[in-house]
């Protein structure tokens, strides 16, 4: 027997046959360059304890789906297929395989410089492509390494097994959710696991009674629900996940940093373009820049990306600017000089300055005013974009809007398969959408941040002022205040 002590699961055990493989993919070339990944990007710059990496995750995504797994086996034996539980076991353990350098900052770059595979489509081709993953998992049978893919890559699980690994109340939530709690340090997100297994039942789902559609009448699939006892529970668990969100991910200062490095990335993308290397004392044959100058990089060039990778590349260009005597942490046009100032930010954490729009209009509307906060922001924005060229923001500052959007419970209506879905079985039978009965995930359902960013303190001021109008104007629908103004104009002719 074989154990692994994990801070979040404790002691997991590897004993079955099933579990010997798992073991051979952990020990993996592909695998254990996930050990070089890490699992909240730059979250530690805001969380210094959040440094775990994605090797770490999802080995306890393994483990939660095992977990899940051994309630069908319990509950349903007649109908476990030993075959379709171990792909899940092998879709969960590797579903993180095709995750770049600092994932979402990377893809994005590479998206705009026309890549067109995502992590997702990374990680198939690393189950089925020429790897030591391939090669231990055809040990099951030759066509097992694209059966473990079908599961990543299926936008709806085709059963049970695969809701394990892609559904709302999945073996991966249940695990980063405790595990980005942990090593971050924060005191929300917290929910009771061993109470949220104990209310899982595994039913018959009746298709048409959730899709709504007539071709589904009489159809029934094998599906995990709730007890209706459990309710509390799931509620508990979602609220926790957006804690995680709203806390980590969707922070200012972590929001701020990934900024700064999609400016680095997207400037190194410009060097390469305009073959400038030499300026900052990097070579062709460095595995990111080999990547991203090939048009179709293969799976051993994207294999050769990690962590380590990019900082090399951060310690290259801040050590250029060293050397150089560049100074400045100001932004610049010139690709070169920006990637210097992104370096230099990153490292000596000089990171952006955010403002709070949407959070600052809230706060100023009246309870009684019903209009939508949406079409106010879409106003500003709007208004921002038109006056932006005269507000005196300097030519060459980042001026970055950040919009990013909560789903707290993604509710898939219509034809989605229900399978995705977190459903409760009512005490009569029943089966019934969490949304459709628990006004605390109504509640939750979807959330929206609007800020934007600055390189500098006076940039930032400029933004809080152009705020303060816009709100005066269209919240509080009063003239602008002319105070600041005539104050100013007063003191300029003063004389000195």
């Amino acid at each position: 027997m074989k154990t692994i002590t994990d801070p979040i699961h404790g002691d997991i055990e590897f004993k079955s046959q099933d579990d010997m493989l798992i073991l051979e993919l952990i020990n993996s070339r592909e695998f254990q360059r996930l050990n070089n990944v890490k699992q909240q990007g730059l979250a530690n710059y805001v969380f210094p304890g959040a440094t775990q990496s994605r090797l770490a995750h999802s080995i306890g995504v393994f483990h939660m789906s095992r977990r899940m797994l051994n309630i069908v086996k319990e509950q349903r034996p007649e109908e476990y297929n030993e075959r379709r539980a171990l792909a899940a076991k092998c879709a969960a353990l590797l579903h993180d395989t095709g995750h770049g350098p600092f994932s979402h900052a990377f893809e994005r770059v590479m998206e705009r410089r026309g890549a067109d595979k995502c992590h997702e489509e990374w990680t198939a081709e690393v189950i089925t492509g020429d790897t030591e993953v391939r090669q231990i998992l055809e040990k099951v049978s030759p066509d097992f390494p694209e059966e473990v893919a079908g599961i990543i890559l299926a936008e709806e699980p085709e059963d049970i097994y695969g809701s394990f690994i892609s559904s709302q109340l999945d073996a991966d939530r249940l695990d980063y959710i405790q595990r980005d709690r942990h090593y971050s340090g924060i005191k929300e997100a917290h929910f009771d696991l061993e109470n949220l297994l104990k209310q899982f039942v595994v039913t018959d789902i009746p298709l048409e009674q959730l899709s709504g559609d007539k071709k589904d009448a009489g159809r029934t699939k094998l599906g995990l629900a709730i007890k209706d006892e459990g309710r509390a529970a799931v509620e508990d668990y979602l609220i926790a996940r957006t804690h995680i969100y709203e806390k980590i991910g969707f922070s200012k200062q972590v929001r701020a940093a990934e900024e700064l490095l999609t400016v680095f990335f997207e400037s190194l993308s410009e060097i390469i373009d305009q073959d400038r290397l030499d300026e900052i004392g990097i070579t062709k044959m460095d595995p990111v820049v080999d990547y991203m100058r090939t048009d179709k990089p293969s799976l051993e060039q994207y294999m050769r990306l990690t962590d380590s990778s990019v900082t090399h590349l951060m310690d290259m260009a801040y050590n250029a600017a060293s050397f150089l005597g560049h100074e400045g942490v100001e932004p610049s046009e010139d690709p070169v000089e920006q990637i210097f100032v992104a370096s230099r930010r990153i490292k000596d954490r000089q990171l952006l300055r955010g403002t709070d729009i949407k959070s600052k209009i809230e706060s100023e509307m009246s309870p009684e005013d019903p209009r939508d906060i949406s079409d106010i922001i879409a106003t500003f924005r709007s208004e921002f974009e038109d006056n932006k060229a005269s507000l005196g923001l300097p030519a060459s500052e980042i001026v970055f809007e950040d919009t990013p959007i909560l789903t707290g419970y993604k509710w898939n209506e219509g034809a989605k398969s229900p399978l995705k879905r977190i459903l409760i079985q009512r005490n009569d039978g029943r089966i019934a959408d969490i949304a459709k009965i628990s006004p605390i995930v109504k509640g939750i359902m979807k959330s929206r941040h609007f800020r934007i960013y600055t390189s500098s303190e006076e940039s930032r001021e400029i933004i809080r002022d152009f705020t303060e109008d816009f709100i005066q104007t269209h919240v509080k629908q009063q003239p602008k205040a002319q105070k600041k103004l005539i104050k100013k104009a007063a003191l300029s002719s003063q004389p000195k």
